[in-house]
């Protein structure tokens, strides 16, 4: 991640990464969550972009994510450095509040 992040973010390539990762990671989690198989996750942690905290559309795709794919939204952990959230401190706090 370190060799392409930083030109992923220059070119604001950033909230389409971010989508990538939550639509992946669901799919792994309900695939995981219909093996009886598999040991349950309790909680997974998705680490995003402070750029997408700026996506006004990001946190419908994610609503829409967990309705797809029948995940509680209390198994989710997203997490953002602080650098990132006192840059983009108003849209990380409407992010938070909804």
């Amino acid at each position: 991640p370190q060799s392409f992040i930083p030109a992923a973010e220059r070119y604001g390539l950033m909230p389409s990464i971010d989508r990538w990762v939550v639509r992946n990671t669901f799919r792994i989690l309900a695939a995981r969550q219909a093996d009886q198989r598999m040991p349950p996750i309790a909680t997974c942690a998705i680490n995003l972009s402070g750029a997408t905290f700026g996506d006004e559309t990001f946190l419908g795709f994610l609503r829409e994510q967990f309705l797809v794919h029948g995940i509680s939204p209390a198994m989710i952990c997203l997490e953002i450095t602080e650098t990132s959230a006192i840059a983009n401190l108003t849209s990380a706090m409407r992010f938070m509040a909804d």
